[in-house]
């Protein structure tokens, strides 16, 4: 989140524990999306496409970093901060 807050033209950055888009449209009040264009295409994203694009939000898909996996990141990031998922 932080390399996020430093691009210049994010006003915030904020983290959001559902999958409820429109939801969290309306209580954020935004009107850009990124994602991964992983996800473009796949059937939930295509309905939320219609979904934000009725109150004005477009989703952005960002492409993909060749040979760069965030999960990898995120779990290696784990490893070295000693924090282990008990749940897996």
């Amino acid at each position: 989140m932080k390399i996020i807050s430093a691009i210049k033209g994010v006003d915030r950055v904020v983290k959001i524990d559902h999958r409820d888009t429109v939801k969290a449209a309306k209580e954020l009040q935004f009107d850009a999306l990124l994602m991964g264009d992983d996800w473009k295409d796949t059937p939930f994203y295509k309905e939320q496409e219609e979904k934000l694009g009725a109150i004005g939000v477009k989703i952005v898909y960002l492409p993909r970093t060749p040979n760069v996996s965030s999960t990898d990141i995120r779990n290696e990031y784990i490893k070295r901060k000693g924090i282990y998922n008990e749940e897996k």
